[in-house]
């Protein structure tokens, strides 16, 4: 990867600088949208791990009980 340039530094730099006055002027929409995301995407996260949780209760067996009764998965 190369350097960049200072001319190329100082595009990004003026990019990044209008985007956050753009953003700082419509805060309650950044609030809004960041009150939105936020329990969304920890939504994505939790719900296979809870999803797993409930297929196991309703199967009625442990991971352990199964492996038990099965033996270990053959990778041949």
């Amino acid at each position: 990867m190369s350097l960049s340039s200072p001319r190329q530094a100082d595009a990004v730099r003026r990019v990044l600088a209008f985007v956050v006055r753009s953003w700082h002027r419509r805060w309650p929409l950044v609030a809004g949208l960041t009150g939105a995301i936020t329990p969304a995407t920890l939504a994505e996260v939790l719900l296979p791990l809870y999803a797993g949780r409930l297929v196991d209760a309703l199967s009625g067996a442990s991971a352990a009980q199964h492996w038990r009764r099965r033996g270990p998965p053959s990778w041949r």
